[in-house]
């Protein structure tokens, strides 16, 4: 069970969500119990109960201390029977194989668990087995015949089927098979190769969550990318080529570089790379916002006219107007 656990760890973690909140919970169930005997099944069938608190890591793995018990029964081939009790603290692994194999959903309704755990099975009031059976009766002296309060030590294994009503409450059922000493029946069975006694439950019950098992995620809004400006635009060309120029030239000695890089070269550099750029951004700026251009010859002027920008006039001369492009 231990090896189990830790080879499912790596498992968890792949499941684990941002939603998910570890939190305790609590359950209680009702059912009836089985003990394989020789009777009918009919014969052998008692009420039982359980209530467990846990606490659920990840949306994988869970941990419960549960305690079981009732009434248990054993019997005979000619379908007499007797009866005994017994309570049982185990703790059980609990684990999510809708979550491990298909990821976490915060919303989903349905989940199939696997239970592993062991605990102790202590049973009490046999009396009813000392009453005469005929040709069925136990001898009191018998190595398998029990009275008093015996404890044993109890593996089990089982599946749960859980169905969220909502986040603080699901409907569970559940079916386990508990395996223990072959003295539990207070006989040796022949039924079986191993020296193992048998009883199974069925269990129908609540479980509830103690805390919220979804932590409220904050989704903060992503402000909305803006376009640079035409200056943020120049700076950030200036800096790319600064960021090239910059760099040591390949063959350059150590002394080159550094007369190269002095400050002032460095502002000289930056300078030019500004008025450059900005020469560049203006000439497209025109050119991507230029609506019409009216030349009047007498008067000599050039009227330009943008599709986002302010008309303007320029004084030229008719005989640079020839070089203008659109006139």
């Amino acid at each position: 069970m231990l090896v189990a656990t830790l080879l499912l760890t790596t498992i968890t973690l792949q499941a684990q969500d941002a939603e998910f909140n570890p939190h305790p919970f609590v359950q209680w169930q009702d059912g009836a119990n089985y003990n394989l005997d020789k009777a009918d099944f009919s014969k052998l069938i008692a009420t039982t109960a359980q209530v467990a608190v846990g606490y659920q890591f990840n949306p994988v793995l869970g941990l419960r201390l549960g305690v079981n018990g009732w009434k248990a029964k054993g019997g005979f081939s000619n379908n007499d029977t007797y009866e005994w009790k017994y309570i049982a603290p185990a703790l059980d692994f609990r684990i999510d194989l809708v979550n491990a194999i298909g990821g976490y959903r915060p919303n989903r309704v349905f989940s199939l668990g696997l239970l592993l755990g062991g605990g102790v099975n202590i049973a009490w009031d046999n009396d009813d087995n000392a009453r005469p059976y005929g040709l069925y009766a136990i001898s009191p002296v018998s190595s398998y015949f029990w009275t008093g309060t015996q404890a044993r030590f109890v593996g089990r294994a089982g599946l749960d089927l859980d169905f969220k009503v909502n986040k603080w409450v699901s409907i569970n059922l559940e079916a386990m098979a508990n395996g223990l000493s072959d003295k539990y029946n207070s006989r040796q069975d022949s039924h079986n190769n191993i020296d193992l006694d048998w009883y199974f439950t069925g269990l129908l019950g609540l479980k509830i969550n103690l805390s919220n098992p979804q932590r409220d995620v904050q989704h903060v809004a992503e402000e909305p990318i803006r376009p640079l400006s035409l200056y943020e635009q120049m700076q950030a060309g200036v800096n790319e080529r600064m960021n090239t120029w910059m760099k040591r030239l390949k063959g350059e000695s150590k002394a080159d570089y550094l007369a190269r890089t002095t400050d002032a070269a460095i502002q000289t550099q930056r300078l030019d790379y500004t008025k450059a750029i900005s020469t560049d951004m203006a000439g497209n700026r025109v050119n991507t916002s230029l609506k019409d251009l009216q030349y009047n010859k007498a008067a000599g002027l050039l009227g330009v006219q943008f599709t986002d920008m302010p008309s303007i006039t320029l004084r030229v001369p008719e005989s640079e107007i020839s070089s203008i492009k659109g006139t």
